[in-house]
């Protein structure tokens, strides 16, 4: 015996929220796509159509339709958002980041000819591995000054 299809109602807004998400252009693989897809699924759900029809219509298995459509009825549009993903927290903020940035941007300390990895560690209270990972991944150089 399968499970229950969950009846799917919406409220007007809830409908052009998940209208204008569903029209959406978007890229494959993408947190818009992902979104595109979902308002999709619980769309056709509430015209009538019935399960194996929405997964056929948008591409998708049946017990990913069942998903979102069990997450939508729960928890409405926000059941349709991403859910954190497993691993470690973040170490580094954004404020850190944007800090240690800030400082390759102002003059270089006294007595120095440019910032070093570790004249900006020290400043900014983070590691050397850190600072040199966050500098390249915005392709900030340091070193001396050209004179």
């Amino acid at each position: 015996m399968g499970r229950t299809t969950p009846k799917v109602e919406m409220t007007p807004d809830e409908r052009l929220v998940l209208e204008a998400r569903a029209r959406a252009p978007t890229e494959k693989d993408t947190h818009e796509h992902r979104q595109a897809l979902r308002a999709k699924i619980v769309l056709a759900r509430a015209e009538g159509h019935d399960v194996a029809y929405v997964a056929t219509h948008v591409g998708v298995g049946r017990r990913v339709v069942m998903r979102w459509l069990d997450r939508f009825v729960r928890d409405r549009l926000q059941g349709l958002e991403d859910r954190p993903r497993r691993g470690a927290p973040r170490r580094i903020t954004d404020a850190s980041i944007n800090e240690l940035l800030r400082r390759t941007r102002e003059p270089t300390p006294a007595g120095a000819r440019g910032w070093s990895r570790r004249t900006l560690a020290r400043a900014t209270g983070l590691s050397r591995s850190t600072v040199d990972r966050v500098l390249r991944a915005f392709g900030v150089a340091t070193g001396p000054s050209p004179r």
